[in-house]
């Protein structure tokens, strides 16, 4: 059984969420909040990368089981260490924290070693140069360099950069990962998930946005997503885009050995004498429903089976969830829709009217900050409970359509980068609701974006 052809995934954005406007955390900052609600700060010696990276190992040394730590915006330098969670631990990174390592993949393990059922949100983990044996990655889990096996772990919102690989998990005891929104870069295999011989490794990726560009310093073979072994790895979503990755070959999708793969509805790309799709090993499984893109398609060293169930493209859809708070004056979400896709609808509706009179609302995107919807009131008039605005209808513009929806037929900006709604490039559609004086946390409202990926066949002539 496929899952439904339309993925909706909810976004927080507030407190705790991802909030990009909260105008109140400076550089450095970290704080460490107990189940007593109690926080214990932690500040820099000094203004360096290296002065926040060493304050930041030791909020992460003192968390405890169930805590959670807030990260400020910086760059956090913590040399060749990594950074080990507790079981239910919480890491919030603020969307301008950036964490920098050159931990060693085989010898030191992943940047960020998560604990059972932590989660960790937001934020930038990025690998740099010096790891001795070449080999580095983000976050996850791996036998050689001493991890024990880890589940029940989220990572949403999180940009992984490896040279190598920027998702991994290798270990011969079952593992369990949710990655929701993700960007993975690396030049080599963004996620690998491999080698488990007493049970499946299970990782569900909502949403990614996968780019290899290389070549790694590492001669090898790069691809977007790999199984190995007795590994589930299911994507719903998103985009692959892999490009001179490898010095031998460079696919989006990949088996090896017995590995499961299923990609629903994803978008791919790579370089044009490569294949989308890979399964190199009669145990192996790949199956891939609805996803199109560019280079040779075909596949690589077929001994497995590969399903491609149904060519039509099925929609995707993504959700932000706007929460009011009694702090931030601007909260903002962003939906990317990938190169060579369709935007069929953006919805606005709310759940609960907001608070503050001036709450309002703007949908648009990089040209044109209001260029679907012009500014609409959540507090009253404009858009109440049970009312929607509907960029697919004029019935439900409400009088707030911007300039990209008219009655004549126009639907998005028109230009090399987006023409009529379908987006030769990443196009985000961008939501911000302004508050002038937050004051209570009643409000809920939400923006839908609805895509679909394009398929396209010759038309006959005569």
């Amino acid at each position: 059984m496929f899952p439904p052809p339309i993925l909706s995934q909810g976004v927080s954005f507030g407190p705790g969420g991802g909030s990009t406007g909260t105008g109140t955390f400076t550089p450095g900052q970290i704080f460490r909040f107990g189940d007593s609600g109690t926080a214990v700060a932690y500040t820099p010696t000094a203004d360096t990368d290296s002065a926040r990276g060493t304050s930041l190992r030791a909020a992460v040394a003192a968390m405890q089981a169930g805590e959670t730590l807030a990260v400020g915006p910086g760059t956090y330098a913590i040399g060749g260490n990594r950074l080990a969670l507790p079981t239910g631990g919480c890491l919030e990174l603020d969307p301008g924290c950036v964490i920098t390592s050159t931990a060693d993949l085989l010898n030191d393990g992943c940047i960020i070693y998560p604990g059972n059922n932590s989660i960790i949100r937001g934020g930038t983990v990025q690998v740099v140069t010096g790891s001795s044996s070449g080999y580095a990655a983000a976050i996850g889990v791996v036998s050689d360099a001493g991890d024990s096996a880890r589940t029940g772990v989220q990572v949403i919102g999180t940009t992984m950069i490896g040279d190598t690989d920027a998702f991994y998990i290798e270990h011969d005891t079952a593992c369990s990962f949710v990655l929701r929104d993700c960007v993975f870069q690396s030049k080599w295999d963004a996620v690998m998930v491999s080698a488990s011989a007493t049970g499946p490794h299970t990782v569900d990726i909502y949403n990614p946005r996968i780019v290899i560009v290389g070549p790694s310093s590492i001669p090898g073979i790069a691809r977007g997503v790999t199984s190995d072994h007795q590994a589930v790895v299911r994507v719903f979503g998103g985009s692959v885009s892999a490009a001179d990755g490898g010095t031998t070959y460079t696919a989006a999708l990949a088996t090896v050995n017995s590995g499961t793969l299923r990609a629903y509805g994803v978008h791919l790309a790579v370089s044009s004498s490569n294949p989308k799709y890979d399964c190199n090993n009669v145990s192996g499984t790949l199956t891939v429903a609805g996803c199109i893109g560019t280079g040779t398609g075909g596949t690589l060293l077929t001994l497995g089976t590969i399903t491609t169930a149904g060519d039509s493209p099925g929609a995707v859809s993504k959700t932000i969830l706007f929460t009011e708070d009694a702090t931030s004056v601007t909260h903002t979400g962003t939906v990317t829709v990938p190169a060579g896709c369709m935007l069929l609808d953006i919805v606005v509706w709310s759940t609960v009217l907001w608070t503050d009179s001036s709450a309002a609302i703007v949908v648009g995107d990089a040209g044109s900050a209001n260029g679907y919807f012009t500014s609409t009131n959540l507090n009253a008039t404009d858009l109440l409970v049970g009312e929607r605005l509907q960029a697919a209808s004029s019935n439900f513009w409400g009088g707030k359509n911007g300039t990209y929806l008219t009655t004549a037929g126009r639907f998005g900006r028109t230009g090399t980068t987006a023409i009529g709604g379908y987006c030769p490039t990443d196009t985000p559609v961008i939501g911000v609701v302004s508050v002038t004086t937050p004051s209570g946390t009643a409000g809920r409202t939400y923006m839908q974006v609805i895509y679909a990926p394009i398929q396209t066949a010759p038309a006959t002539t005569a």
